[in-house]
């Protein structure tokens, strides 16, 4: 039988007093008491914060969970049907409904699942004691392992013994990193070794998960010092496959803090590839988007460094050519490249060209060539590109006679 008890010095969480979310688990527990909310709303909960993303925990299976959201004018969605887990979006929220489980036939990647009506085995399923905690409709906590009190002080703890949590799903990895980092909490020599152990288990996991995962941790408001203690433990290398210099990564978060930069993990990320590296093998345990693909693409192209020295006139060309979104990507990158604090002001400079300086729009056209009696052909991109190289070269003069008279110089010298 499970112990409930009182919250204690706290009023109920505001998302369980929404309308919509205080009804889906009335409806749920119409009959009985069937179903609690678990999991990140109740830790953003206990840690004062509001949360969007609901979790509920039930013991009726997913189909008859359909069955009863639909009959009362929900649109439930069978987001992840195969452990379990029905999804509703209704008022801002997302809630996940999933029925309890126990887990079986385990390999580190897949599980097979198999639902139970017991809390407790539920529980122990669990990773995190911080992720085990359950409250129902009446503010009543379920906290078999103790997860409140681990909140409080700011401990991640396995649920049992760490070697065998981590072996049931080698992704709990990079969980517990991202847990330690959203909590500031202090990793014990224990976890410390159970997890240096088993880190070459990691590549057992798709690049779907390991990416979503690490940018997960990326995003964390503690990543900094996390994304070193990851380094310290040799497993960044094992994710990037080979040596990451995570300077310019720490570089980069104080650039972003001391210039009240919106941080981006992309080009956060882009500085831990190794540069002594096959840049494709490096990428080959994440899944980007096609644009985010391009951007890396642009990021690693050497013709594109910056340097914080160039004139006002060279910044110029090099938006021109590269576009201002690329410029600013690369000047951020190559600023936390920079050893040299000195170099600030010069890198701000440039930031700054790119803020106010719009760029222009090419006056001569095709058509202008045709008329000096050029015809159709290779020839005429030729020429657009040599007149339009000058234009660059000339600071974009604002002179179309000038323009007109070097393309007619171009046209008669290839003529």
């Amino acid at each position: 039988m499970d112990t409930l008890r009182k919250i204690m010095n706290k009023k109920l969480p505001k998302f369980s007093q929404n309308f919509e979310c205080k009804k889906i688990l009335k409806i749920l527990n119409e009959k009985k008491e069937t179903s609690r909310y678990v999991g990140g709303c109740l830790r953003d909960f206990l840690n004062n914060k509001d949360s969007k993303d609901i979790d509920i925990a039930t013991k009726i299976v997913p189909s008859e969970v359909i069955k009863i959201l639909s009959k009362n004018g929900y649109k439930p969605i069978p987001t992840g049907i195969n452990h379990g887990t029905v999804s509703v979006f209704v008022d801002g929220f997302t809630i996940e409904i999933t029925t309890l489980r126990k887990d079986k036939n385990q390999d580190g990647r897949h599980s097979e699942v198999e639902f139970t009506d017991d809390w407790h085995v539920d529980a122990s399923r669990r990773d995190f004691t911080i992720n085990a905690i359950y409250m129902n409709e009446d503010g009543n906590l379920f906290d078999p392992f103790n997860g409140e009190s681990d909140l409080k002080n700011k401990i991640v703890k396995f649920i049992g013994n760490p070697e065998e949590r981590l072996n049931e799903d080698y992704l709990r990895i990079l969980r517990y990193f991202r847990f330690v980092s959203i909590y500031e909490s202090i990793i014990e020599e224990d976890d410390k070794k159970v997890l240096k152990n088993n880190k070459e288990k990691i590549l057992d996991l798709s690049r779907e998960r390991i990416h979503q995962e690490f940018f997960r941790i990326l995003q964390s408001d503690n990543s900094g010092k996390i994304i070193e203690i990851i380094q310290e433990m040799e497993i960044l290398e094992i994710i990037f496959n080979g040596k990451v210099d995570f300077e310019a990564y720490k570089r980069m978060i104080n650039i972003d803090n001391d210039s009240f930069f919106d941080p981006d993990y992309l080009l956060r990320f882009f500085l831990l590839i190794p540069r002594d590296f096959d840049s494709i093998e490096a990428l080959k345990n994440f899944n980007f988007s096609k644009k985010e693909k391009k951007i890396l693409e642009n990021l690693l192209l050497n013709e594109n460094e910056i340097k914080s020295y160039q004139s006002a006139k060279e910044v110029r060309a090099r938006i021109y050519k590269l576009g201002i979104e690329n410029f600013r990507n690369l000047v951020r990158i190559y600023w936390a490249l920079d050893k040299k604090i000195s170099n600030t002001i010069q890198w701000r400079a440039l930031l700054a060209i790119s803020e106010t300086w719009k760029k222009p729009e090419f006056p001569i056209k095709s058509r202008d060539i045709l008329l000096l009696g050029v015809p159709e052909g290779p020839l005429i991109g030729e020429i657009l590109k040599e007149i339009e190289d000058w234009w660059i070269e000339a600071d974009f003069i604002n002179d179309k006679a000038s323009l007109f008279e070097r393309m007619k110089a171009i046209v008669n010298a290839k003529s």
